[in-house]
């Protein structure tokens, strides 16, 4: 059963990254994830660009099987560098050349969930080295929503969009949530 459910494999990873970023290994460890979030990100920015992986019936999925688990990918990818950049004292190059394409192959994937995520993080992030980086978000959020393609900066405007499909349907299992509960609390 191994073969139908090689994804469980994703569950050990966070226990295998506390046992093998420790000490020493930890850069290491830490080098092997940017680069391999930055090899997702070249991917999925050629699949967007050249295969036409470009609507919400085919996003960007880079080195996953599906676009929302490449996202949560980017999403880490993300942290990861923007750790090492502010709190890292050295090697800082190889994160900061790959950061943009990284987040460019995040918006790509039109994943909403993953975009708040990584919002709060880059915050958290943001806040315990100084809070005042935090001023940088909304205006990383401006430039971003400026150059995205009409495709991102859409799915961003849709956030806010009652009439979305998408939404409603959200907002209409809000309710029969609540109507459930009061029925059987």
């Amino acid at each position: 059963s191994f073969q139908d459910d090689k994804q469980l494999v994703y569950l050990l990873i966070v226990p295998m990254v506390f046992d093998l970023a420790r000490g020493k290994r930890a850069h290491t460890v830490m080098d092997v994830i940017v680069t391999v979030a930055a090899l997702g990100a070249a991917f999925a920015i050629v699949q967007y660009g050249l295969l036409h992986f470009d609507s919400l019936g085919k996003r960007p999925q880079g080195i996953s099987h599906h676009y929302m688990t490449f996202s949560g990918f980017m999403m880490l990818g993300i942290c990861s560098v923007l750790a090492r950049l502010v709190f890292g004292e050295r090697d800082r190059m190889w994160p900061a050349l790959v950061l943009p394409a990284i987040i460019v192959a995040l918006f790509l994937t039109l994943g909403r969930g993953a975009w708040v995520g990584t919002s709060i993080a880059v915050a958290v992030i943001f806040s315990l080295k100084n809070f005042r980086l935090m001023a940088a978000i909304p205006v990383v959020l401006a430039v971003a929503f400026a150059l995205a393609p009409d495709t991102v900066t859409r799915r961003m405007t849709s956030v806010f969009d009652l009439q979305d499909p998408s939404n409603r349907d959200r907002v209409a299992m809000l309710n029969t949530g609540v109507a459930m509960v009061r029925a059987h609390p």
